[in-house]
Order: C-alpha cells, then structure tokens, then sequence
C-alpha cells in the first residue's frame, strides 16, 4: 500500500518541477533527470534516465501520457565509467544527516541553526552546539524525511527553509496538516526512483506520551541493490524497534536517535539511552549503527561518550560508526 502524495503546492515554498508529456504549452526539459515520479492515482512510477524534451520516455504504471508529472531531479546513481556510486552519509548535528543512497540526496530532521535559546511552550530548550555544515552548504536535497516538526530540535528556523525548498518531505499526519508535507501512516510506502521509503512506528516517550509530545515516526528505505536503512527519530519505545524487526529481519544501517531525553513536562526519557539503543541495535541485528541525536542540546542526558561506553561494554564496538561530522562517510564500510 502506498500513501497518496499530497497536492505539492500545499507547501510552503515546494515547486515541483513540472513536465509537459506532449500537451500545449509543456516546458522544455533539457538537462539530465532520473524520474521518481508519484502518479495522480497515488501508484509510484520509475522512468529510465535520459534527456527529455516535452516528452516523458516510457510510461508505465498507470501514469497517464496525456498528464503532467511531478519530477524530483536526483545525482546519476552511476559514475562516469558505469561503477555504482557508493552510498554515504553526512552528519551533521544533532538529528540532521545526510545520505546519498540511490541517486538521492536524503536529510533527515533538518536543523540549522545557531546554538540559543527556543521556547517551546512553557519549556525552552538550549541549544549548545552548531551544525558541521551550514544551511547554505549542505546543497540539493532531494528529500527530507522528518520525523516530527513540532520540537526544534527536530525541527529549526533554518531548517524549515531547507526543508521548504525540497521538492518532497515526508513526515507525520500531524505534521502534514501544520506545514503542507506529505502525510505518511505507519507501514505505508512512498517510492521516490528507486528508494521505497517506509513509514515505521515511534513513540516519543512512554505510552501515553502521544497527546503530550505530539506524534513522531521513523522510516525505513530500501531498494535494489541499495542497503536497508532504519531511521529511527525520536523513538523511545524498543517495543516499535521489534515491530520493525519483525518486519525488516536484514538491517544494514541504523540511524538511532539517542541522548535519553528528559523534560520536566514528562519525568521518564522521551528517547532511547545508551543501553537501550544497543538492545535496539540487537533487535534489528543491524550490521552498523550510526548514533544522531546524542550531542547539542542541555536536555539530552547522554552524548557520544555514553554510546561508545555501552557499545563497548556490550562487545558491540564494530558495530558503531562515528563520520567526522560534515564529511561524507562510507554508509557501509568496506571491511
């Protein structure tokens, strides 16, 4: 089952970028585009690549000749002399990661501002450390997958600019109905080329925390020949990471989203901690893990020290992979 995409013009700043399929008046494309495209029936189509001019080359999937489509333009996924292009990631700080996997340009919870102060509500969280790279810096982004927009942690000034200028962001039901992203419900997909992204369940704290913390979700992206990718957002339920197991036994990568984050709205964590991200990493016998969310901000309780102590007092060192933040890294490094 896949979500039905939301209308692109409900969002703030998304345009699309439009092709004519041979009807009066379709602008010339001329540069080249590998074609993830979402058909008006809700049915995801993959056209090849090439170079197209008023035309859309090889139409299937129920996506009518006789309509215009929305194109999300990506990097070749091949480089000059035909070798994949290996997948990597960025990190960036805090929750914001970069991945290019599959000819994508993916961000995950873009944030980009400055350290300071937000009031959110009666609370105000402290930011205390910058992004590695700089809004401005991060380039193209081809799709933003957000786990919830209501905390601006997740969630900041800049990055909604960022994310505004994407042509696709997927994210919570709530969030779609505050900011005009494509709504996605857990277990749905939503192909974009030739990366499935799926909905996966979260919960941002204890049950019950819901009508509090608002929702959250994490994701999973697969694909052919590319590596199974767990996001994991501001999960704290190791509950869901089962569920996702259940579902997803061959985990290549997981993006765990950590600092056990403590409020004085909530007196239990609203994230995973060290401990628990290593049962979480078991759950999914995820072959590396990639900790986010652990450092820069006063109400996470636990940083990057904590995650390599628990990783390795478990024997699990090998599993953790720890980029230089905002360079691009290996996804799977070559052992």
């Amino acid at each position: 089952m896949t979500d039905r995409p939301a209308a692109r013009s409900r969002g703030r700043g998304h345009r699309p970028i439009v092709i004519g399929t041979g009807g009066a008046g379709a602008p010339p494309v001329t540069e080249p585009y590998r074609f993830g495209v979402s058909g008006t029936s809700g049915t995801s189509v993959t056209f090849r690549s090439g170079r197209v001019k008023r035309q859309v080359v090889h139409p299937i999937g129920g996506c009518p000749a006789s309509r215009s489509v929305s194109v999300i333009r990506t990097m070749p996924d091949r480089v000059a002399n035909g070798a994949p292009m290996l997948p990597t990631i960025t990190t960036i700080g805090g929750p914001t990661a970069l991945l290019e996997l599959g000819g994508l340009r993916i961000l995950t919870d873009p944030t980009f501002d400055p350290p300071g102060d937000h009031p959110v509500g009666p609370l105000t969280l402290t930011k205390t450390i910058g992004p590695a790279l700089s809004h401005t810096d991060v380039g193209r982004v081809d799709l933003v997958l957000l786990s919830h927009d209501q905390h601006p942690d997740n969630l900041d000034r800049l990055g909604r600019q960022v994310m505004s200028a994407a042509p696709l962001t997927l994210s919570t039901p709530e969030a779609a109905e505050r900011t005009g992203v494509t709504p996605m419900h857990p277990w749905r997909h939503h192909d974009v080329g030739g990366v499935r992204v799926t909905a996966v369940p979260a919960l941002h704290g204890p049950p019950g925390c819901e009508p509090i913390v608002g929702q959250v979700t994490g994701f999973v992206l697969t694909g052919d020949g590319l590596p199974t990718v767990y996001i994991s957002g501001d999960n704290a339920s190791l509950e869901c990471v089962e569920l996702i197991a259940e579902r997803f036994p061959a985990v290549d990568v997981a993006l765990l989203f950590g600092g056990a984050v403590r409020t004085p709205m909530i007196d239990e964590r609203l994230t995973l901690d060290a401990a628990d991200m290593v049962i979480a990493a078991r759950l999914l016998k995820a072959r590396y893990v990639v900790p986010l969310h652990v450092e820069g901000w006063t109400h996470f309780t636990e940083n990057q020290a904590d995650v390599q102590a628990a990783f390795s007092e478990a024997g699990l060192d090998d599993l953790l992979l720890s980029p230089t933040p905002g360079r691009p890294a290996p996804l799977v490094p070559v052992r």
